[in-house]
């Protein structure tokens, strides 16, 4: 029909056509038979095209016919799409049963068998006495389960050592400190691949945190080789005192869950111990982020305290969606009432301002 349309045109050169998508469409809602345009007075009228041209000349004539052959063509390759992405199916899950069955026929050989002693010969367990088939598979199902749970539970029961007795100094509270999202932020480009970026002030948040001042363990679900790297790029002074990796964590619902945790961000980290926690917003890798410098503030305010149970103080901060946020607002409104008291003290005189303040103190540790 276009090339029609086309050769028409070229045949009237006064001929001005607006849209041929539109006279299909308009010609495509007709009730059906065969459209003759006969001239361009008869287009405007039923298209509702001004062409500039009223010469009499045939412009094109077509059927429903063509329109039923295109839907029929259509539905035909439809079919054969549908056919061959159900043999590909096919074909792709004859694959996957061939693949498990050769995958599980190896490990039956390899894990099936009777362990042997030194000698050679077979040790009896609890499988000797059964059928031959049956005892390789039930013993090959014994070693899944224990790989299963090689790779759920912590490498270890005691992750770290005893406290540090005398003439040692053992620091008084034990830090645990997630590194991805609190500390670095795993960074991708083109250019560079995999990276991780240092959060603004870390350095800073070390020193102010790390030995002497707390017992700081660096514990993160990422694996030891990638992370043993950048914790020695952040600590070049060697104050985080112990490091532990994702071989340390419990692995609980489809996540590598941290038996201890103190600081992080994720709530499916710490699900095993969330009243231990301070729960952080996950840093995204702003560089104008001064989150460490109030987090070393709030820390060492905790421990010069002389609370014995951080706890309730942990809940009650990590109940916010920005805990150093409120700590911020805290501590100014700290600082105000102290400049008021500071004010009020120099016009009272005697017992009234100690007592006063005396008071004001023991709300202040409360």
């Amino acid at each position: 029909m276009i090339s029609r349309l086309v050769a028409h045109s070229k045949l009237c050169p006064n001929l001005f056509v607006i849209s041929a998508r539109s006279i299909f469409g308009n010609f495509a809602g007709t009730g059906g038979g065969v459209l003759h345009f006969t001239s361009a007075s008869s287009v405007k009228n039923q298209l509702g095209f001004r062409l500039v041209s009223h010469s009499t000349w045939p412009l094109f004539t077509a059927s429903k016919v063509d329109f039923e052959k295109e839907d029929l063509i259509m539905k035909e390759e439809l079919k054969r799409y549908d056919e061959t992405m159900r043999k590909n199916t096919k074909y792709g899950l004859a694959i996957l049963g061939i693949g498990c069955l050769i995958a599980g026929g190896v490990a039956v050989a390899k894990w099936g068998g009777p362990v042997k002693d030194d000698l050679g010969f077979p040790v009896v367990d609890e499988f000797s006495e059964m059928p031959f088939l049956k005892q390789r598979i039930l013993r090959t199902w014994k070693e899944i389960r224990l790989l299963e749970k090689y790779i759920k539970e912590p490498s270890r029961d005691i992750l770290l050592p005893d406290p540090l007795k005398e003439p040692y100094y053992q620091p008084p509270f034990t830090l645990v400190i997630e590194l991805t999202g609190v500390l670095v932020h795993p960074d991708w480009t083109y250019q560079t691949g995999w990276r991780f970026k240092k959060r603004p002030a870390v350095e800073h948040f070390i020193k102010q945190v790390g030995f002497p001042n707390f017992e700081v363990v660096i514990f993160t679900s990422e694996p030891g080789i990638s992370a043993f790297p950048i914790i020695d790029s952040l600590d070049p002074q060697g104050l985080i005192m112990y490091r532990l990796f994702r071989d340390a964590t419990k692995y609980v619902n489809g996540h590598h869950v941290k038996v201890m945790i103190l600081i992080d961000w994720d709530p499916k980290s710490f699900q095993l111990q969330p009243e231990n926690v301070l729960r952080l917003p996950k840093w995204e890798g702003s560089d104008s982020d001064l989150g460490l410098v109030e987090l070393a503030s709030f820390l060492k305010t905790l421990a010069a305290s002389g609370i014995k149970d951080v706890r309730p103080v942990l809940q009650y901060y990590s109940s916010f969606d920005n805990p150093l946020e409120e700590y911020r607002k805290k501590r100014q409104q700290l600082e105000e009432e102290e400049e008021k008291l500071k004010d009020s003290s120099k016009h009272i005189t005697g017992p009234k301002a100690s007592s006063f303040m005396g008071r004001f103190w023991q709300r202040k540790n409360i």
